[in-house]
């Protein structure tokens, strides 16, 4: 099965002439991302897919025939990795088909909740410079007057309209987060417009060669209790293949918006997600398969008192619940980017909540922290939860940090 999240965007920062790297000063970072179709085949059914793909800023595609069904097209998208302060600027070149009367063209955008709304420009004919705010729908008898994006658009990529739209979030905090279309969401996001996002604090720079927020304590949040040793990535979505299918034909909207579905296709006409009803459950883009946590399978632990780090996050519609039956010292740290604290009359203090049990909600991130008491008979549950990380795949860039036969640290 394919791989995915092979890619990873990690942030470089700009080098001044006296080479201060990480020296505490904000970087500009760009992303190249293209959105297009392709195909993904989930336990023998072909179903169809939008997701991201990073291209070359050298050589960018001229042409959607060049991104649609590109084997680099992933859902979820690429990680991006950036520190606290940073400037992240996406460039992002629309290539979902345009199959349905919704708008003239099919369009699509980017945003980041819990980071600062972007400044957008398009360079193309007919856009604009330091664009803001919602987009809404204009003469239409179903949606006139109603948002149809919380940010500027980007048009089908075109001979007329051959530059990348930019979008710029200026000061991403810290913390886990995700990146995904805000146009249309109910169905953009369903279709695989979605990404993970990393954000190492100032004080913990990302270290490549490590693949964790390093230096500084390791800790994932400047104001974190503890650090980590290495980190791990979730990322939950859903796939309802009838609204994908549906979508792709030209047969989803309103009867005044779906003139793209032929005689053939009548019966997959579906008016709206309100009937959605997932059949996949993916993780790291991969179906959930009770097989991938069988047990006998031998892994390599981390050595006693290591800590891992997991990096969850949702975008479905359905809650999701990782068990830790049998967990030694699973503590949740952080949601949606930020510490839990409690006031203990001084002030607030960061505390971490020990559960056997933790419920991801939609469009939720979580940070929590698995300790491997001791690799032999510490921790049943860190066994489990750390061969179903792997089994599913691996999210640069922490690609191969725990595998079978493959030692972790001293």
């Amino acid at each position: 099965m394919k791989s995915l999240f092979k890619n990873s965007l990690k942030a470089t920062a700009l080098v001044g002439a006296f080479g201060m790297l990480w020296s505490g000063m904000a970087s500009a970072i760009d992303v190249y991302l293209a959105a297009g179709r392709f195909v993904q085949t989930i336990n023998g059914e072909a179903v169809p897919m939008w997701g991201y793909m990073e291209y070359d800023v050298n050589n960018p595609p001229t042409a959607c025939s060049a991104v649609t069904n590109n084997p680099a097209l992933q859902a979820p998208g690429p990680e991006i990795v950036t520190n606290a302060g940073d400037t992240v600027t996406v460039h992002l070149l629309n290539c979902i088909p345009n199959l349905d009367n919704e708008v003239a063209d099919r369009r699509t955008s980017i945003m980041m909740p819990g980071q600062p709304m972007p400044t957008v420009n398009d360079s193309n004919p007919g856009g604009g410079a330091n664009q803001t705010g919602p987009v809404f729908y204009g003469a239409n008898p179903n949606f006139a007057g109603r948002m149809r994006s919380q940010v500027p658009e980007t048009r089908r990529l075109a001979a007329t309209r051959p530059n990348a739209v930019t979008y710029t979030f200026t000061g991403v905090r810290e913390g886990t987060f995700i990146y995904h279309s805000g146009t249309h969401m109910q169905v953009q996001v369903q279709m695989g417009l979605s990404g993970p996002l990393t954000v190492c604090p100032a004080s913990s720079p990302y270290n490549a060669a490590q693949g964790r927020c390093a230096s500084g304590g390791n800790r994932p949040y400047a104001g974190a209790r503890t650090g980590y040793f290495r980190e791990k990535s979730l990322f939950y979505t859903e796939i309802d293949p009838a609204i994908h299918i549906a979508v792709d034909r030209g047969c989803y909207g309103p009867d005044e918006d779906a003139g793209a579905c032929s005689a053939a296709n009548q019966s997959l006409r579906t008016s709206s997600t309100i009937k959605y009803a997932p059949k996949y459950v993916m993780i790291n883009g991969e179906a959930f398969d009770g097989s991938k946590l069988d047990l006998q399978s031998e892994i390599s632990l981390p050595n006693a008192n290591r800590r891992i780090l997991l990096r969850v996050r949702s975008t479905g519609n359905r809650y999701h619940s990782i068990a830790c039956k049998f967990c030694a010292g699973a503590r949740a740290i952080a949601e949606d980017g930020y510490l839990y604290t409690f006031n203990n009359g001084g002030g607030d203090t960061v505390f971490e909540r020990m559960q056997e049990v933790f419920l991801v909600s939609p469009m939720q991130t979580r940070d929590l922290y698995v300790t491997n008491v001791d690799p032999d008979d510490g921790g049943p549950l860190v066994r489990q939860l750390l061969l179903d990380l792997d089994r599913f795949g691996e999210i640069p860039p922490v690609a191969g940090v725990i595998t079978p036969a493959v030692a972790v640290g001293p």
